[in-house]
């Protein structure tokens, strides 16, 4: 049962390296290492909604702002919340014996 504790960890840690680690210029080309270009695409997948919920909640508060990286942290923690528990639940009802 530690299995789904691991890999809920892999995808926190994937995520936040993948917004944090890899920075891009202004032309849009990648300023990192091959390994971070590539966890950097597994991890957007990952950080998009919560990136979609920063940038909607930051637009509350500052219409024509950019979302501020505590923003940008706790929308992606928001999300990452969901898909932990989203993870966990399915690892336990496959563990679970069926009552047929």
């Amino acid at each position: 049962m530690k299995i789904q504790w691991i890999v809920v960890a892999l995808v926190w840690i994937a995520t936040f390296y993948s917004i944090f680690a890899c920075p891009y210029d202004l032309h849009g080309s990648s300023m990192c290492s091959p390994f971070a270009r590539s966890a950097s695409y597994f991890g957007f997948v990952f950080a998009f909604p919560g990136l979609l919920l920063a940038a909607t909640v930051s637009s509350v508060f500052d219409p024509h702002g950019n979302p501020s990286t505590m923003m940008i942290v706790l929308g992606v923690g928001a999300w990452l919340l969901v898909v932990s528990s989203i993870i966990l639940y399915a690892a336990r009802r496959i563990a679970q014996p069926s009552n047929r």
